[in-house]
């Protein structure tokens, strides 16, 4: 029937399939190897006196915030 896939129709859909695949592979890859270094790269992290600064103008903020009411 018409509406039935040739032979040739399935080896294009797989042939389509593997290279998606290939694709996504490639695009895994990169995302991972890219999170692997910044697991390890000392950059990538803050110094604990800056996050401790940063809560501490957050909360002084909420502060003169209440102050202001």
């Amino acid at each position: 029937s018409p509406r039935e896939l040739t032979r040739e129709g399935h080896m294009g859909l797989y042939c389509f399939i593997l290279h998606k695949r290939h694709v996504l592979q490639q695009k895994l890859a990169a995302v991972t190897s890219t999170y692997a270094s910044v697991g390890t790269d000392p950059s990538f992290f803050t110094p604990e006196e800056d996050v401790e600064e940063e809560s501490e103008d957050d909360n002084n903020s909420s502060e003169l915030s209440e102050e202001e009411f």
